[in-house]
């Protein structure tokens, strides 16, 4: 198996993966105690400024149950952690064997975002899971999980070149990664601004899932386009 389709499965199993989360969401969604209102409770947890908003999050007191799944939720998050970034190399590996010099530049600066990502994907957990066993602000979330999500943003912006140029529909992936790219950016505008509305970040990581499906298609099933072309090295 060449490099292209083995980046191509991770990003099948990602893809697989995700969906089943997702799904498993809206079939079987948990039951939220009383006064919780986040839609997404981990995703509101990275963008907490004051102890007040927990309850809103973590429930009350008597909601034991409710922080226990979302601790076990962090513990399942480091495999994710790890699967997402050995993918985001993985496509910028591809990038740098089937491009110029630039794209060698251009694929180092990606996994550079990558594991930026990874790594204060990893801090924000570890703190995460501190604040929600003491039922305060005991530590700061919010900086890491906007460094994450701003370099994961980055890296998916520079992951496009990989598909431009690469001949029949495989643009449209490129095109995926800079509309992600986009509403991620916008979304994190919004926070820094002070406007707590977290929808584009949402609907960039769900798009990100369809990225990863689409990549495992391009990889697998088109493995040639990739290919490293005369001259690249």
């Amino acid at each position: 198996m060449n490099l292209t389709r083995a980046v191509g499965v991770l990003a099948g199993i990602m893809f697989v993966l995700g969906v089943a989360i997702l799904a498993r969401m809206i079939l079987f969604p948990k039951q939220k105690p009383e006064g919780v209102e986040a839609g997404m409770p981990a995703l509101a947890m990275e963008f907490v400024e004051s102890k007040e908003e927990l309850p809103k999050i973590l429930g009350g007191p008597g909601d034991e149950t409710w922080r226990d799944a979302m601790k076990r939720d962090l513990k399942f998050d480091y495999g994710l952690i790890v699967l997402y970034w050995l993918l985001f190399v993985g496509i910028a590996a591809v990038l740098a064997r089937g491009g110029g010099r630039w794209a060698v530049w251009v694929a180092a600066a990606a996994a550079i975002c990558a594991t930026a990502a990874a790594a204060s994907d990893v801090v924000e957990n570890v703190r995460m899971e501190r604040v929600i066993g003491a039922m305060d602000l005991v530590a700061d979330i919010k900086t890491p999980g906007f460094l994450k999500w701003l370099s994961s943003f980055v890296a998916v912006a520079l992951l496009s070149f990989t598909f431009f140029g690469r001949g029949g529909l495989i643009w449209v992936v490129g095109a995926l990664c800079l509309l992600i790219a986009g509403l991620g950016f916008v979304g994190l505008a919004l926070v820094k601004s002070g406007v707590r509305q977290l929808w584009p970040v949402e609907l960039a990581f769900v798009l990100m899932l369809l990225m990863s499906g689409l990549v495992a298609c391009a990889f697998i099933f088109r493995p040639g386009a990739f290919a490293p072309t005369p001259g690249s090295s």
